[in-house]
Formats: structure tokens, sequence, C-alpha cells
């Protein structure tokens, strides 16, 4: 990952590369999912993960459909 921090979006993408560990199909995946983040993170900042009403933002809910099993 090209950005080193504390972020939501990284550590639901580590624990679905640990849960998908070994498939010959993950590296589409992931790839997918690597791009996603990139693009959300371009100013090295984390988009939210909900507003402020307590809903998920559309980023986040794209990237759980993303990582969903």
């Amino acid at each position: 990952m090209t950005y080193d921090h504390n972020c939501p979006y990284v550590d639901s993408y580590h624990q679905y590369i640990n849960r998908h560990a070994g498939q010959a199909a993950l590296n589409l995946t992931t790839r997918a999912q690597e791009m996603f983040i990139e693009t959300y993170h371009r100013s090295n900042t984390c988009p939210d993960t909900h507003d402020e009403r307590g809903y998920p933002t559309t980023e986040w809910e794209e990237f759980v459909e993303l990582t969903r099993d």
C-alpha cells in the first residue's frame, strides 16, 4: 500500500486478504481493492465511512460491497 496510516478501508482490506489467503482468484480482486483505496487516498487522507447522521457514505458502501465474501 502506498499510504501507511490508520484507516478503516485498509483494515477492512487486510481482513479480506486474511480470509481469502491462498485462493487463486484473489489477485484480481485484491488489485481492484488496492486501486479503490489508492483512488480515495491520493491526498493521504481517509474518506469518511459514515456521515454526520451515522449513515454509511457512498465510498464505504462501495468498498464494503467490493470486499463482501
